[in-house]
């Protein structure tokens, strides 16, 4: 399934960004410039995939 994978790729930025949010809040600065890059990536992963939903549901409502 399409949506599946693209959600499980959101799924693993989001865990190696879990690793960047531990190291942050250890201190370490550098993490939380990669901890927003992520959080920007998967923002924007997101946003595609609801726009593939959308674009699925309606083609499957066009086809009734």
């Amino acid at each position: 399934m399409l949506t599946l994978d693209e959600l499980n790729e959101i799924v693993e930025l989001l865990q190696s960004a879990q690793k960047d949010a531990e190291k942050f809040d250890r201190g370490v600065g550098a993490a939380g410039v990669r901890l927003r890059k992520k959080c920007l990536d998967a923002s924007k992963l997101l946003k595609g995939l609801r726009g593939l939903v959308l674009e699925v549901r309606e083609s499957r409502k066009a086809k009734r």
